[in-house]
């Protein structure tokens, strides 16, 4: 799994900031923003794989918002919550989301829990509304969970931390 790079020149520097590149996706119909930087008047972009690629120029700015529920009931700090809870995380955009595992990130007490905690989908009808589940071990006691997501575009959210509780 090798990552690789490809350089585009572009004659009018200005264009650098007004595009972005993306890739197809076949699994999720969908074109996805790809890992770029932008180096003197080229935009690098890298990659994990071939494929058809585009450079579109985008006036979304707006990130996916985020919904958690714990065992289908509102989620609100201070909640008190089992110790097998299953969080239930709908992340919304209408652009779409990006489900790529590296674009969604949940933390729980600041830290990443192993992916086998969560179910996300790798393929779907639609990619606007999406429902992810996270399944962890809990001890009784305080704890945290943020939830990071993109959309199809590279905007990005995170959520504050929200502090529930594990009852002895």
């Amino acid at each position: 799994n090798v990552e690789i790079p490809f350089v585009f020149m572009f004659r009018n520097p200005e264009e650098l900031f007004q595009v972005k590149p993306y890739q197809w996706h076949s699994a999720l119909k969908s074109w996805l923003v790809a890992s770029f930087v932008i180096q003197d008047s080229c935009m690098i972009v890298r990659t994990r794989s071939l494929g058809k690629f585009a450079f579109r120029k985008n006036e979304d700015k707006e990130p996916p918002q985020i919904e958690i529920q714990v065992n289908q009931q509102p989620f609100v700090e201070g909640s008190y919550v089992p110790k097998d809870p299953i969080f239930s995380i709908v992340l919304q955009d209408a652009s779409g989301v990006d489900i790529r595992p590296e674009h969604i990130v949940v933390q729980l007490d600041e830290m990443v829990p192993p992916s086998s905690l969560l179910t996300i989908p790798d393929s779907t009808e639609t990619l606007s509304t999406i429902n992810i589940l996270f399944k962890p071990h809990l001890s009784p006691g305080s704890h945290s969970i943020s939830v990071e997501a993109s959309d199809v575009h590279g905007n990005v959210v995170k959520t504050n931390p929200i502090r529930f509780q594990v009852a002895e």
